[in-house]
């Protein structure tokens, strides 16, 4: 991931520290959470613990910041040195991974509804994976008339009405 800047960083040592790059938190993430918080705070409930929680996901998913070891990113390390507004700007960050990362699958799982369509027409993963973009597009506009569904197509029966009747009433006027 790319790396980012805090507001006002971190201290750590001697220094203060700026850059930061983070990752898509995974389950593991949230288990390690959930212990450090229950540790620390002796439940999982409350505001107060909820916080915490959050703080240690964080840490979790913080893949560098400024020249501080990676064990040494703790939730303890970010309660006791990170400003609210840094806070926000890494929770931030995370939301736009999760959200880049929905997009892809998205993606995906249209990529993959397509090949499943077409290979029952006998089309290959691999033909299609050679194929343009124009041409998956028609493939894709053909099986959705196949299954009557609308294309994107601009011409319909209505668009070719009115110019007929336009042709109509300007041919009464010569």
């Amino acid at each position: 991931m790319e790396k980012q800047q805090l507001l006002y960083g971190v201290k750590y040592g001697d220094k203060v520290h700026f850059d930061f790059a983070v990752r898509l938190p995974v389950v593991s993430d949230t288990i390690e959470a959930l212990r450090a918080t229950d540790e620390a705070c002796g439940t999982t409930e409350g505001a107060a613990a909820n916080m915490y929680y959050r703080v240690a996901v964080m840490a979790c998913a913080i893949t560098a910041l400024g020249d501080v070891p990676k064990e040494e990113i703790t939730a303890e390390l970010l309660l006791n040195e990170l400003n609210d507004d840094d806070f926000d700007l890494i929770d931030a960050q995370i939301e736009a991974i999760k959200k880049k990362a929905d997009g892809f699958e998205q993606k995906l799982t249209g990529y993959r509804t397509l090949v499943l369509a077409l290979g029952r027409y006998g089309i290959s993963e691999q033909q299609i994976g050679s194929m343009t973009r124009t041409e998956l597009d028609g493939y894709t506009e053909a099986l959705a008339r196949l299954h009557g569904k609308k294309t994107g197509q601009t011409t319909t029966r209505t668009t070719r009405t009115v110019k007929s009747q336009r042709r109509k009433k300007v041919g009464k006027r010569r």
